[in-house]
């Protein structure tokens, strides 16, 4: 099989036509991928890095009242974690997530990596689990742009029936894998070739 690669992706901010893979900054619009890759300034973006860094401060992770769901990176996903927002913002699948105070529908993008790039908890799990997926969220923004890990559980309870497909053949994935195991395997399963 030899892959094709689909040309172009959008700007999440101007929503112009992009070569892929997307390059660190839009070349029509001031977005880039900062804020997504943790360097936010913002008080809102910074207390968003603070809640999903648990594990590279030494701490566990931590459910606030009345969360179900929390994630951190972990050191190889901080370190590799401009490329995987790249990857994404490339790739992944975009959708919308309610505002928990409100019905404003955030924009999302959404993708997994065939590696770890964190870990997670829920308020019904004993422990972690591991994370190889990513959630921008108002990647558009300037102001509230920020990145999570995924867990598993999560995007099936949240997207259960969101589908996506293979960004090269076309195969039916899960949603948020925008690579099928074909085509991964064709390519060494290195997600960063794509990139």
């Amino acid at each position: 099989m030899r892959l094709q690669m689909i040309v172009t992706t959008t700007c999440p901010k101007c929503g112009n036509p992009i070569s892929r893979p997307f390059p660190n900054q839009c070349p029509y619009c001031p977005f880039n991928l900062s804020a997504l890759a943790g360097c936010g300034t913002t008080s809102f973006q910074v207390l968003k890095w603070n809640k999903h860094s648990d594990l590279l401060q030494g701490r566990n992770i931590q459910l606030a009242k009345g969360e179900i769901y929390n994630a951190s990176f972990n050191y190889s996903g901080f370190a590799q974690l401009e490329d995987i927002v790249r990857f994404t913002v490339t790739f992944g699948d975009r959708t919308t997530l309610p505002s928990p105070h409100g019905g404003y529908q955030n924009p999302v993008i959404i993708s997994y990596i065939p590696e770890q790039l964190g870990a997670g908890t829920a308020i019904h799990f004993p422990g972690t689990v591991p994370c190889s997926g990513i959630c921008l969220v108002s990647p558009q923004s300037d102001s509230y742009a920020h990145s999570f890990p995924v867990i598993d559980e999560w995007v099936q309870a949240t997207y259960s029936t969101n589908v996506s497909f293979c960004r090269f053949c076309k195969t039916p994935t899960a949603f948020g894998q925008p690579i099928c195991a074909d085509c991964y395997a064709e390519r060494g399963s290195d997600w960063k070739i794509f990139i």
